[in-house]
């Protein structure tokens, strides 16, 4: 069964959306989700919030739903003979599969809590490198992206590293972990402003080996700074406290949630240098 359901917004045609196997409660029940995500996406990108940007409702609207499986093409009816085989030969295997919260990359897995939702999927693949981003959101205030790349050229290599807090973030804390420790997930929390916002966040890269790696971004917003900071420092007493702790929260789920790969059986018999 193939639904067939139209899409109306207040400055937009009806638009036609299609998905193999779902019929109209599947699409309600996906559509009432993805409202709530795009009306607040859409007050977001105003100034006061108190309105509803028309252009970033419609695209947050459709990303949602193209990440949930649903699309403006009508699918093609198998002709005799045909099938998924067929289909699946045509298709490169995306880097990331999410199973209900726990999305797995080779061969690890990272889960999120049950309150975060699926906002988009994107490609990023370039000449060099295969890329797949994730980005989950969770009452339009906390945001988790997962990035998973892939070396394609034979010079390239991924090298253990930090993340790094780049302009206009400064680094707030960075994990303690040897640099030679190619398993387990290198953060970073960090501060910042972007348009006049306080934001904190968490940065974490995790080497599986020289050819791929997954990068987590949580980003949350910080609170205003009722007080001026002390002599020296860029954070409030309050801000400091608020930073801390997400830091605390966040880099005990990434201890917790994201599960490297196994060793191999020639990893586990050499020592690592």
């Amino acid at each position: 069964m193939v639904a067939v359901i139209g899409l109306s917004t207040a400055c937009a045609k009806p638009q036609m959306w299609y998905q193999a196997g779902k019929g109209q409660a599947d699409y309600d029940r996906d559509a009432q989700e993805c409202v709530l995500i795009a009306s607040n996406f859409a007050r977001q990108a105003t100034m006061t919030g108190s309105s509803e940007d028309p252009a970033t409702y419609g695209q947050t609207m459709r990303n949602c739903l193209a990440a949930k499986g649903w699309s403006v093409n009508r699918p093609l009816p198998l002709t005799p003979g045909q099938g998924n085989e067929q289909t699946a030969q045509r298709q490169v295997p995306p880097l990331i599969v999410v199973d209900g919260h726990t999305a797995h990359a080779f061969g690890s897995h990272l889960s999120l809590p049950p309150s975060f939702t699926l906002l988009n999927s994107v490609d990023q693949d370039t000449v060099d490198a295969r890329g797949q981003r994730l980005t989950f959101a969770r009452e339009q205030t906390t945001y988790v992206t997962i990035l998973a790349q892939e070396l394609m050229g034979q010079a390239n290599r991924f090298t253990p590293t930090p993340y790094l807090a780049k302009p206009p973030f400064f680094l707030y804390q960075q994990d303690a972990v040897s640099v030679a420790s190619k398993t387990e997930p290198r953060w970073s929390t960090f501060f910042g402003m972007i348009n006049d916002e306080w934001v904190m966040g968490l940065g974490s890269f995790l080497l599986i080996n020289d050819r791929q790696r997954i990068t987590v971004i949580v980003t949350e917003p910080l609170v205003a700074q009722q007080t001026a900071p002390e002599k020296g420092f860029r954070l409030s007493r309050q801000q400091f406290a608020a930073v801390d702790s997400f830091s605390k929260e966040w880099t005990a789920w990434l201890a917790r949630e994201v599960v490297p790969p196994a060793p191999s059986w020639w990893a586990r018999l050499v020592p690592q240098l």
